[in-house]
Order: structure tokens, then C-alpha cells, then sequence
């Protein structure tokens, strides 16, 4: 079985992660020293709203490598390839 590994930059919809089973690695939203993980710490609609109401315009921040170890260690106990896009 071939598994796929994006990050949340990827902008998937809920309903293609679930269909197709894709492990989504968040990228992290830092609101001045607020430090959010994308859909885990942070819905789409809070974001949007820290968006238009902080004061501070926000940075996002790449997921580091080792939290890409971890899931492909995890992802490859059920799988025989990793697709990472």
C-alpha cells in the first residue's frame, strides 16, 4: 500500500484527506508569541479571525524535519511507500 504525506500548506479539503487518507504535517501560525499548529491548535476560522483582528500580521513557520521523521515512521508501519508531495 502507497501512503501520501503532504503539509498543510497543501490546502486540502477535509473530504480528500479522509478519501484518500492522507497524513496532513501542520505548518505553524505564530501570532506575535502565540504559536499555533495549522487545524490542530488553530481552526481555518480562527485564524482568519486572529487574522483581521491582531494587531500583529501573522508568520508561518515550516513543520521541522524531525516532525516529518516521526510521521513517516508512523505512516510506514502500515505501509509498503511513502508518496510525500
Amino acid at each position: 500500500m502507497v501512503k501520501i504525506v503532504t503539509d498543510s500548506s497543501s490546502d486540502l479539503t477535509m473530504d480528500l484527506i479522509e478519501e484518500f487518507d492522507i497524513t496532513v504535517v501542520p505548518l505553524f501560525a505564530r501570532f506575535g508569541n502565540e504559536i499555533f499548529r495549522e487545524r490542530i491548535d488553530i481552526t481555518d476560522e480562527q485564524f482568519y479571525d486572529k487574522l483581521i483582528n491582531s494587531s500583529e500580521l501573522p508568520v508561518t513557520i515550516q513543520p521541522n524535519p524531525q516532525d516529518f521523521v516521526d510521521v513517516y515512521q508512523n505512516v510506514s508501519k502500515d505501509a509498503d511507500a511513502i508518496v510525500s508531495i
